[in-house]
């Protein structure tokens, strides 16, 4: 072989392999990015709720005894943002809301051992009753179909914590024969109950809650992954109270 002849052979394999290794670039490009690391940006929405039968062994339920006096529930719509940063398989989940509280004025009278005593209960009235809340979760998905098609779904859970900030206040009646006015009968409404005294009598004092309180987060959910542009799940759990919701989101 001549050396002309040698050289065109070396030339021509040396393009033959940067044209592999050029078509290779895109797939190992696309390969890497799949394994690593992704943001997103989501909103949600959660219903929170205290079931009455947890509150049912603290409380005598509405219709227990003579009186009958209405003791609301406590639920909370709850809307909120969220940062993701998602290192497969892991991810982290930056998280900001708001709870609108629904708790409507009511009769609470805690159980007592022995012979109930249907008339110590104490009067709660909540005014523009809401938390502000922030936190951080950490958790993993598991895929339940392929993900290499441009629509998936996976199941995740999370667990986090997080810090609450109180706003508004509950005004509160104690009954006419309660020690807590410093063995003195109150000025107004003496020996009556609570639910006599709130339509008659301004509120004794405002309930003692803590202005900042934590959360406990534990979410399960189905999450539907679009094209990795966006996704929209479905998801329950307990955050501070049991809840039901879903949220949506782009990926970038």
């Amino acid at each position: 072989m001549t050396i002309a002849a040698l050289t065109t052979c070396l030339f021509i394999a040396g393009a033959q392999a940067q044209e592999t290794t050029d078509a290779a670039a895109p797939a190992a490009a696309e390969a890497s990015d799949s394994s690593g690391s992704r943001k997103g940006a989501n909103l949600r929405y959660r219903y929170l709720m205290l079931p009455a039968g947890i509150l049912n062994s603290w409380y005598h339920k509405p219709d227990e005894g003579p009186l009958n006096h209405p003791r609301p529930g406590i639920s909370a719509h709850v809307i909120g943002g969220e940062f993701a940063l998602e290192p497969a398989p892991a991810s982290f989940l930056f998280w900001t809301e708001y709870w609108k509280v629904n708790w409507k004025e009511g009769y609470w009278d805690d159980r007592e051992s022995g012979t109930p005593d249907y008339v110590d209960g104490d009067w709660l009235a909540p005014t523009k009753l809401g938390m502000v809340a922030f936190g951080a979760n950490f958790g993993r998905e598991f895929p339940l179909t392929s993900e290499t098609a441009d629509t998936w779904l996976g199941f995740y859970f999370s667990g986090g914590f997080g810090l609450g900030i109180l706003t508004g206040k509950v005004d509160q009646w104690k009954p006419g024969n309660s020690t807590d006015f410093g063995g003195a009968p109150p000025d107004c409404g003496a020996g009556t109950p609570a639910y006599v005294r709130k339509d008659v009598c301004p509120a004794d004092s405002t309930l003692n809650l803590p202005p900042v309180a934590p959360i406990i987060d534990l979410t399960l959910g189905v999450r539907l992954n679009v094209s990795e542009v966006m996704n929209v799940r479905l998801e329950g759990g307990l955050h501070d109270m049991i809840f039901v919701g879903g949220g949506a989101g782009a990926v970038f």
